[in-house]
Formats: C-alpha cells, sequence, structure tokens
C-alpha cells in the first residue's frame, strides 16, 4: 500500500525475533501487542504503530498505521481447539477455566 521495500526474515518463534530486534540486528517487526508491550514499556523497544482500525487500549498513545495510510488494517483471531470427540464436561471445564484465565487479563475478551 505505500511501496516499501521489506525483506521478510522468518524465524523460528518469536523469542529469537524478539532478541534480534532488541539488538538491533532487525530494524523493525510486525508482533503482537501482548508479545512486546513490556518491551515497550521498559523503554527497550519503540512502538511506531498498531495494525488495528482503533488505538489500543494498552498504548493508547501509539497511533494506527491506517492514521498514516488509510484503509490499512490487519487483526488477529487467535483460537483454541480441542480433538473432534472430547467429551461436553472437559469442552465445559476448558471453557470456563479459559474464561476465568482472560478474567484476570485487562485486554479479554470472552470465549464461546
Amino acid at each position: 500500500m505505500t511501496g516499501v521495500n521489506m525483506v521478510h526474515v522468518p524465524y523460528r518463534g518469536a523469542a529469537p525475533a524478539y532478541a534480534d530486534l532488541i539488538s538491533g540486528q532487525v530494524q523493525l517487526m510486525f508482533a503482537s501487542t501482548t508479545g512486546l508491550i513490556e518491551y515497550v514499556k521498559s523503554g527497550m523497544l519503540r512502538a511506531l504503530a498498531v495494525t488495528t482500525t482503533t488505538r489500543s487500549r494498552a498504548l493508547p498513545d501509539i497511533p494506527t498505521v491506517g492514521d498514516f495510510v488509510p484503509g490499512f488494517e490487519v487483526s488477529v483471531w487467535t483460537g483454541i481447539g480441542a480433538p473432534t470427540g472430547t467429551s461436553p464436561e472437559i469442552i465445559g471445564k476448558l471453557n470456563r477455566e479459559i474464561n476465568a484465565g482472560l478474567g484476570k487479563c485487562r485486554h479479554s475478551g470472552t470465549i464461546r
């Protein structure tokens, strides 16, 4: 959308990518807010923008990419699955426990 030329660097997980970002081996990274927020709050990293259409409640001073590139949006959906045939009792317990854990998070939604 901007014509910026970037090189994709594939990593085997977020941890080595974060290490290279913090050490300056790579110049920027598109990553989840939850993975990098503590580095941003501590000053080790500088957040440039969030990719959602609205600012993050966790980082309200950080603009959206859409503020600079109209129409840009990237959001992430995360799912939790269980094998086919998992008993309704287990599904119910997982649902209760996961929602209880999410209830302790500031940025949570509800899993149904």
